[in-house]
């Protein structure tokens, strides 16, 4: 397993690092950096973690980290199966310290808005609307630049997100992890279980045993490192699928429920209503109303 503290290396030439990865599906782990991190996903799919927030993303999703926060990418599963060799991930990405161009530069008067940017990004950012558009654009020039040019489009990124209003947090305001944290393998571990069993029956039991935990000290663990429960990461992740169904299939409300991993059809309306605000039904006539 990869540690869970990555380390982001810049060049001479540069005093922060961009890339362009083109890869058959995403290997990296739940962790973290010191650095900020701007991250377009320009092709693939699948689930997205940031602190203690999860969900589907899509091509196009982009998101702003601050330092220390946990985030992690994993493909939907054809990704990672032979005979869908033909999909691939496209992602360009960012990194920063915040003291890259000097200790005291971002708290010049001229930087306030910026600023103000970096502390959202502590709980992650998600960057939506015309400002995606606007800023992916930049991400793909940038990969041309250098120089001076390069770090003025940086620059230019930055102001136009600290000036969005097409930005969401995404972490909770109460999630914390301790960086110096050894726990990397068993959370991974769990993570790994979740996402490949989410649409099955997860036996609570099976998942501490995968760490060699009791249920009560997995229990608490979990809670302590991701900042939801067991179950709450789980319905998540199974509304989720939900959500994507019932914008993708002409499949029941009924059969939407089981494929999901859902047990209970009650259970099941009860948890989707109280996780998207609206009944499963709703949902779909929404999405369909702005397809028109």
């Amino acid at each position: 397993m990869e540690p869970l503290l990555e380390k982001i290396s810049v060049t001479s030439k540069s005093s922060f690092a961009i890339k362009e990865d083109i890869l058959s599906h995403i290997t990296t782990p739940w962790h973290f950096h010191p650095e900020f991190e701007l991250t377009v996903i320009t092709e693939s799919e699948g689930k997205r973690f940031v602190g203690d927030h999860v969900e589907f993303f899509y091509p196009g999703d982009m998101i702003f980290v601050g330092p220390n926060l946990p985030h992690f990418h994993r493909n939907n599963e054809k990704y990672y199966q032979k005979e869908h060799d033909q999909l691939k991930v496209r992602a360009i990405v960012i990194h920063f310290l915040k003291d890259f161009l000097g200790k005291d530069f971002f708290d010049k008067p001229e930087m306030i808005k910026i600023n103000q940017l970096f502390a959202r990004a502590m709980r992650g950012l998600k960057v939506y609307g015309k400002t995606n558009e606007v800023i992916s654009q930049k991400m793909e020039e940038i990969l041309y630049l250098d120089g001076f040019e390069r770090l003025l489009q940086l620059f230019h990124i930055l102001n136009i997100l600290s000036h969005s209003k097409e930005i969401k947090e995404l972490s909770s305001p109460a999630f914390h992890y301790p960086v110096d944290s050894s726990d990397v393998e068993r959370v991974n571990t769990i993570y790994q279980y979740i996402l490949l069993n989410y649409k099955k029956t997860i036996n609570l039991e099976e998942a501490a045993s995968l760490i060699s935990m009791s249920n009560s000290t997995f229990c608490r663990f979990f809670k302590k490192r991701t900042g939801k429960t067991f179950s709450e990461m789980i319905n998540e992740l199974r509304v989720g699928h939900a959500c994507r169904l019932l914008m993708e299939s002409e499949l029941t409300v009924t059969q939407i429920c089981y494929e999901s991993g859902f047990n209970n059809f009650s259970y099941f309306q009860r948890q989707f209503k109280k996780i998207t605000k609206v009944t499963p039904l709703k949902y779909k006539e929404n999405f369909l109303s702005q397809e028109e």
